[in-house]
């Protein structure tokens, strides 16, 4: 929390830079619809948001990654966080417990990509009209000939 208060204003600027550029045309037309301000908003500016979120969420997190000071700041007396235990082994421990520190804490870094990218694909290939589905559809229109 303390980083994403630290970092706040960079991402806002993403966004606030996204949300100018977004086409006027699809917000006009959805008005005409029956539809609550939230789903329009939700159907029609958000999807068009979803990169820039997904950039200050990433930046917010690449920035936040070597915050050893910040934590130092916020932890309470006799309560160790994984940075702080890291860097005290680094200067003072043995070396096969830094390197289960270290792999622990690429693992946690890494979590975050490892869930991103399959779900950034699926979301690409729906969007380009459903990805393997064409294939099923290609074939039952040529009438199963390839």
């Amino acid at each position: 929390m303390t980083w994403a208060l630290r970092f706040a204003a960079w991402p806002l600027l993403v966004l606030w830079l996204s949300a100018r550029r977004l086409p006027r045309a699809p917000r006009l037309a959805a008005a005409l619809a029956p539809r609550g301000r939230l789903v329009r908003w939700a159907r029609i500016e958000l999807p068009q948001l979803a990169p820039a979120l997904v950039l200050a969420w990433g930046l917010v997190y690449a920035l936040s990654v070597g915050e050893y000071e910040a934590t130092l700041l916020v932890s309470p007396p006799g309560q160790a966080y994984l940075a702080v235990t890291v860097v005290n082994e680094a200067h003072y421990g043995q070396g096969h417990i830094l390197v289960g520190f270290v792999t622990l804490q690429l693992l946690v870094l890494a979590a975050p990509a490892a869930f991103a990218l399959p779900l950034g694909l699926a979301w690409r290939l729906r969007r380009r009209g459903g990805g393997f589905s064409e294939i099923g559809t290609a074939a039952r229109r040529s009438g199963g000939r390839p």
